[in-house]
């Protein structure tokens, strides 16, 4: 999957660290991923951390990637690796 990056963009971003990339994740993305934050918050992955307080409630899940379908594809196998490489001007792009 690719997704057009002009080179006045990959500028802008070495100048100023980030950009907006409007339409890089498109609907059926999105709305697997919804249902996949779902899914974790139902039943949290192994590296979970979370906690309510005041009325609110933070839930967290570190390495979610490895232990998530949904997850493991959207960062693999999405634009996004691809996206990295072209900004960064990058051979290879590790997913920590």
């Amino acid at each position: 999957m690719t997704f057009p990056i002009a080179e006045a963009d990959i500028g802008r971003y070495a100048a100023d660290g980030a950009i907006a990339l409007r339409g890089l994740v498109d609907r059926a993305w999105l709305d697997r991923l919804a249902e996949a934050i779902e899914d974790d918050m139902r039943e949290p992955g192994p590296f979970y951390h979370g906690y309510e307080a005041d009325g609110g409630r933070f839930h967290g899940n570190l390495r979610l990637w490895e232990t998530h379908p949904v997850f493991r594809e959207f960062c693999l196998h999405s634009a996004l690796p691809a996206v990295a490489q072209q900004l960064l001007r990058a051979q290879k792009v590790n997913l920590l």
